[in-house]
């Protein structure tokens, strides 16, 4: 049933803000492009949020509660009602901009969905809306807007339920660097001038830049501006826009009381992405996650968001030695993966190559790697493929639990590789939930 509901106070915003949403929503999207793809938004895939939050052991079909915080056009809000659909979650829609939520509206309309909850308001008056409490929190790209990005993030806290998770995407400050050196610029140049004036003013700039200027060097970093006047708005004349370099990160999570539970999507701070001496790299990882990814993002240089889920207590994820569990790839995948990468593996050949729209990772050959993946299918558990494989290859469980921990080790975090317990439905693939339409 679709809700629309106004709650928001007349200090829980500020008016530039909400302005620049009314007038340019964003991102830009076209309700008519549902019937074509579905956008699965990195957070808000439920093998990923289950692997990471829950330990694999959560069952969205039982009274699964999520809010999304800032839902903008829609991406998440839909993402997470097509997953769950056919189940009896709740999901409320929240934003202060009228404009981006009828946007959103109109692709759930294309959809078909009926499961999402539509409010208008403020973030910041959660605590007084009597929603109750969420099993997940969806904030993309919303809380560096604020005046008072700790305030936004303790109201979130406050309608966590007990075991909850909170998926977060926050601006990186040195991977943002030519962003804010151009804000500034167009800040100094437009003065006090219309929206039409500022962005005819940006567009002149930007088609002449130096060579030597640094946002030119990095342009192809922020291809986004280039999709219309909405996104080159957000990124370079936003009126409220602050970032976090890791270790201001950590202590912004920590003020709320909440843990980073794992960093999600291609996270460049990592140290592989930058060191490849063996000795170096070593070095690194035997230190603490945070000051590996302090080191990481200021080598690397590009990361320019950071998003993670985070939690009041860390639950590890799923372990290799857990025969209950089902190991599956991202739904983002292809239908036939497991039989594709079964396919290289039996040549014999090197290793295999996984790749998804962001990342590309090489797992190295293993004798039992193929024996492994033929059996895989996303729907048995460790022990049944141990067992099919056993039959299949003649190798001993050993040997076949020692190929899996191989392959876990490398595509569980590259985010290809997640697992779920026995009593956890399967989920739909993206390709499975966009068939509706054909």
């Amino acid at each position: 049933m679709l809700l629309y509901a106004i709650c928001m106070t007349a200090t829980s915003y500020l008016p530039q803000v909400k302005k620049q949403y009314e007038h340019f929503p964003y991102p830009p999207r076209n309700p008519e492009d549902e019937r074509r793809h579905l956008r699965a938004t990195v957070t808000d895939c439920l093998d990923a949020l289950n692997h990471h939050a829950y330990g694999g052991m959560r069952n969205f079909h039982k009274n699964f509660r999520t809010l999304v915080a800032g839902g903008g056009t829609g991406d998440s809000a839909i993402c997470l009602a097509e997953q769950l659909r056919d189940t009896d979650a709740r999901i409320v829609y929240l934003d202060m901009s009228k404009a981006s939520m009828e946007v959103a509206q109109a692709r759930a309309g294309v959809r078909g969905l009926s499961n999402i909850e539509w409010v208008n308001g403020s973030l910041l008056d959660l605590p007084m809306m009597n929603f109750g409490q969420f099993d997940y929190i969806n904030c993309s790209g919303v809380l560096h807007h604020l005046q008072n990005p700790e305030a936004g993030l303790a109201a979130l806290e406050q309608v966590l339920a007990p075991g909850g998770a909170m998926g977060i995407m926050l601006y990186g400050k040195i991977g943002r660097t030519a962003i804010y050196q151009m804000q500034e610029v167009l800040r100094l140049l437009s003065g006090d001038v219309s929206d039409a004036e500022k962005l005819d003013m940006c567009k002149r700039v930007l088609s002449q830049l130096p060579e030597t200027n640094w946002f030119n060097h990095s342009k192809n970093w922020f291809y986004d501006y280039r999709n219309g006047d909405a996104a080159m708005y957000d990124l370079l004349l936003h009126s409220q826009d602050r970032a976090y370099s890791i270790p201001e990160l950590y202590e912004y999570v920590g003020s709320a009381g909440l843990k980073i539970a794992a960093f999600i999507g291609p996270n460049f701070c990592e140290p592989q992405y930058s060191i490849k001496d063996p000795a170096l790299l070593a070095q690194l990882k035997s230190m603490p996650v945070k000051k590996q990814y302090a080191i990481g993002e200021l080598l690397n240089g590009t990361s320019k968001t950071h998003t993670f889920y985070a939690v009041r207590d860390v639950i590890p994820p799923p372990t290799a030695d857990n025969l209950d569990m089902i190991p599956s790839m991202t739904i983002t995948t292809l239908p036939d993966i497991y039989e594709g990468l079964y396919n290289i593996a039996k040549t014999g050949a090197k290793g295999i190559v996984c790749k998804t729209e962001s990342r590309t990772v090489r797992v190295p050959h293993h004798p039992q790697l193929a024996a492994i993946l033929k059996c895989m299918d996303g729907k048995r558990t460790l022990r049944e493929i141990f067992q099919q494989a056993m039959i299949q290859s003649k190798a001993s469980r050993s040997e076949l639990q020692d190929a899996f921990r191989h392959l876990y080790a490398i595509l569980a975090p590259a985010q290809m590789l997640f697992m779920r317990h026995k009593d956890v439905p399967a989920y739909k693939t993206t390709q499975e939930i966009q068939a509706r339409f054909k």
